[in-house]
């Protein structure tokens, strides 16, 4: 059967006597996702056909203040935030950033994890059509910097125990002001004034330098009080936040995200058919410098009249008392969060026959995972099988999503959601590893890449017209789709399985994603390496998951110990806080396949040259990183 792409080939193709049928509808089915949409049969009908409500988010807030007033928006530890007062909230901050100046296009940055002020924030300058641009406050702090470069940033929103991290790099970006947040900010009346380091901390309120200002929020919350602003009128594709995503490459790429996409993405959970009334509790433990912490994790539930459950940082020891505290209906974890649940000992005997939605992702989970996951939910009393999904950033987060038990098969990431078209198209390799792109459907079961075209793709990457017109292209069939770098499959249902990045990437044991180029780029540059290659290397007391490995050629005779070091300070600099070589083995020679290029297959089975394993050590904030000779 041959591939098509437009509406009028497919009408010739129904005279053929080969077209299947649909086996829920006995609707005639080209072969073709784009075209059979086949997922459609687990939604109501004439779900497609709906539009997305053109309002900004905050609107929805306000309107929920009105109808549900006294439903909690926000729970933070013992502090209960209502509709109303969330909505007074988004106002009051609304107020203080314009009276700081912040207008329509302007750009804030946020170094934070998620906390109730972060959620004004965000909601406050999408009324003033201001754009939250959210960075990761544990990456180093070379990344920080090309962050608040890149957007333009003249305000910076910052946790308090990154001020001494902040201090070392704004001078060289064009931040002005510098809001400072605490953990404890928005704890109830007589918790809000113990946290360690305080006085260390209220000396950078006092700071004030040619160029920057710091500021508590208490301070810049007091200050908009007398002052009023008004709301921008919604525009279509108007940007709202910009999140920056690890890649293949060490330079961050901010993904420009718009009211609509998010919009767009609360909606589809609404067409879903998912069970979802006022005041159901949302465990929120994503940050919001990931695009589903925000889209899923605040927008969405907000958007529906939820109660969210903000959770800034998880002890992963605790998930299970966290659980069984709140006794949530909706969560999303990541696989070894699932997996801590699942063991732990609070969760015996406990009832979750209140939930309608156990999300895993962030990355994959293997059949085994999923079959133990899936029997300690039924075990517990819940009746929903696991909701796994697949998404990216550049797609507005949730893409395809098990929304019921009906739209699950073993090892599926689900279907796609409502308004979305999912699938799959041919691509190739050239010589250096390079993906290849076409418009060339594939038909049902057959591999290749993954590829959406709906309303929640993002706008563009940030400043780079190039590397958007890589992923965001148009097809023959006049729709531009998001090429999304992953290679899967479709079968006849629908439903979706997800195979790797395409390109060089490998899976840690805490199910992370490191993309292996980035880390060659960065440790190319020190003047004593001749050649790099990081390649994969299994990592010993893990039965899955591996760490990087940096094969190294060297130009001078130096202490190599000394030398990694360096390399690791380099990295955590300028990459993702995980994303750095575990292990340094360094050769006379690279090794090259008949091709003439090196040879990675080689490097990563064998060990041939003198091996260096320093001791890597994370926190959550600041990295610190040391060497055992």
């Amino acid at each position: 059967m041959k591939n098509l792409h437009i509406e009028n080939e497919a009408v010739e193709l129904l005279k053929n006597e080969s077209v299947v049928l649909d086996r829920k509808t006995s609707k005639k089915m080209v072969g073709l996702a784009s075209i059979d949409k086949p997922w459609l049969k687990y939604y109501k009908e004439g779900v497609e056909k709906e539009s997305v409500p053109s309002d900004l988010i905050y609107e929805d807030i306000l309107k929920s203040a009105s109808t549900i007033p006294n439903v909690v928006a926000i729970k933070y530890f013992n502090r209960n935030i209502t509709y109303l007062e969330l909505a007074k909230n988004i106002i009051a901050v609304r107020n203080a950033y314009s009276k700081m100046g912040i207008k329509k296009g302007d750009a804030v940055a946020f170094t934070t994890p998620t906390l109730p002020e972060v959620i004004y924030s965000f909601l406050a300058l999408n009324s003033l059509g201001a754009i939250s641009c959210f960075i990761d406050p544990r990456t180093g702090a070379e990344r920080i910097k090309k962050c608040l470069k890149s957007c333009n940033a003249k305000t910076l929103v910052t946790i308090d125990l990154a001020l001494p991290l902040i201090d070392r790099i704004v001078e060289d970006t064009n931040v002005r002001e510098i809001i400072s947040l605490s953990a404890t900010n928005s704890l109830a009346n007589g918790l809000n004034y113990v946290y360690r380091g305080k006085d260390a901390i209220e000396s950078f309120f006092k700071k004030k330098t040619l160029r920057n200002s710091y500021i508590n929020w208490p301070k810049f919350f007091k200050d908009g009080k007398n002052f009023s602003s008004k709301s921008v009128n919604y525009e279509e594709k108007m940007p709202t936040a910009i999140v920056y995503t690890s890649g293949t490459s060490s330079d961050p790429k901010g993904v420009i995200v718009s009211n609509d996409a998010l919009n767009a993405l609360a909606y589809q959970y609404e067409l879903s058919g998912v069970e979802h009334h006022p005041g159901d509790k949302f465990l929120n433990v994503m940050p919001l410098f990931l695009l589903y912490g925000l889209a899923c994790g605040v927008v969405m539930p907000l958007k529906l009249g939820m109660t969210n459950i903000v959770v800034p940082q998880v002890d992963f020891s605790k998930i299970g008392d966290l659980v069984l505290k709140h006794k949530p209906k909706y969560f999303m974890l990541n696989p070894i969060l699932f997996d801590n649940l699942r063991k732990s000992k609070a969760m015996e005997g406990a009832d979750l026959s209140q939930i309608v939605s156990a999300g895993v992702g962030g990355s994959g989970i293997t059949h085994n995972q999923e079959i133990d996951d899936n029997l300690f939910l039924e075990s517990h009393g819940c009746k929903k099988r696991l909701g796994k999904g697949y998404g990216a950033t550049e797609g507005g987060s949730a893409l395809v999503a098990v929304t019921s038990n009906e739209t699950d098969a073993l090892g599926s990431a689900g279907v796609p959601l409502p308004l979305n078209t999912v699938s799959i198209f041919k691509y190739d390799l050239d010589e250096d590893g390079e993906i290849i792109r076409s418009d060339e459907e594939l038909s049902y079961n057959q591999v290749g890449e993954i590829c959406v075209t709906g309303p929640t793709l993002m706008t563009s990457y940030l400043n780079n017209p190039e590397l958007t017109k890589k992923v965001l292209r148009k097809h023959r069939d006049g729709k531009t789709w998001l090429h999304t770098g992953d290679y899967g499959t479709m079968n006849e249902d629908g439903k979706l399985f997800v195979g790797n990045r395409i390109g060089r990437m490998i899976i840690t044991p805490d199910s992370h994603n490191v993309y292996l180029p980035p880390i060659e780029e960065v440790i190319s540059k020190h003047k004593d390496v001749e050649e790099v290659a990081v390649v994969g290397r299994d990592a010993p007391g893990f039965e899955k998951g591996k760490r990087p490995k940096a094969v190294i050629v060297l130009k001078n005779n130096v202490d190599k110990y000394n030398l990694v070091q360096e390399l690791l300070e380099m990295q955590q600099t300028e990459l993702p806080e995980r994303d750095v070589a575990y292990y340094y083995e360094f050769l006379d020679k690279m090794p090259v396949a008949l091709s003439g290029k090196v040879d990675y297959k080689k490097l990563e089975k064998e060990i041939t040259g003198e091996l260096i394993e320093p001791e890597v050590k994370i926190s959550s904030l600041i990295k610190q990183k040391t060497l055992k000779k």
